[in-house]
């Protein structure tokens, strides 16, 4: 993805729901990102403690989802431990407000620019091939993609406020999701970890929302 990305003006005319609306719903799941999922766990426990809507356990469906599952949730949690690994405490807002004191460049995020929220979807699709639930995978994913998709937007309209300019050249190089492979991926990694901070380093007081 090489074009920038720049939220829709919130005047503008066209389907779906208006850039106001879905920036002030962004802003409000993030604030409670933590609890939103708790239906669904309600949910899906259910359907593991009933048997209910699930695949065949014999059929080669449930045992190419069964043989996916660990490979996702392994791959979503080295994901989530090696963002949070490379980010001090304080670099980004991590409670019910948005902060960004310093704009993360390095590390994965100069693979994509959601790094965290990318690991979150893996483990949880691989938790889904693991109960086997259609039904459930139904529900879940249009769900998730619904509330990353709103928190994103929240959160790039707070870092282009931010960091302006410097936020705008990094959207312009580094994928919002899917991470960007060949030489230009490569390039730019090392391009973000020389941005990265040094050991020692204090970062500046957070600015929140």
């Amino acid at each position: 993805m090489d074009k920038r990305e720049r939220p829709a003006s919130a005047g503008g005319r066209g389907g779906g729901a208006s850039p106001a609306r879905v920036l002030s719903l962004g802003r409000c799941l993030f604030r409670y990102r933590s609890w939103t999922a708790l239906p669904l766990v309600a949910f899906a426990a259910s359907l593991l403690v009933t048997g209910a809507d699930r695949f065949d356990p014999g059929g080669l469906l449930a045992t190419i989802c069964h043989g996916l599952s660990p490979l996702l949730v392994i791959t979503g949690v080295t994901l989530r431990v090696a963002t949070l690994a490379r980010v001090p405490a304080g670099a980004c807002g991590r409670g019910r407000r948005l902060s960004a004191p310093v704009l993360v460049t390095w590390g994965t995020y100069a693979w994509t620019r959601n790094p965290l929220y990318l690991g979150n979807f893996l483990l949880v699709c691989g938790l889904l091939c693991e109960v086997g639930s259609a039904l459930l995978a139904a529900v879940v994913i249009p769900f998730f993609a619904v509330q990353y998709g709103a928190i994103v937007v929240a959160e790039e309209a707070f870092l282009r406020d931010r960091h302006g300019a410097a936020f705008d050249e990094w959207a312009a190089r580094v994928p919002r999701w899917l991470p960007r492979v060949g030489r230009r991926a490569r390039d730019g990694a090392r391009r973000g970890a020389k941005l990265g901070p040094e050991p020692g380093d204090r970062l500046p007081r957070p600015s929140a929302v």
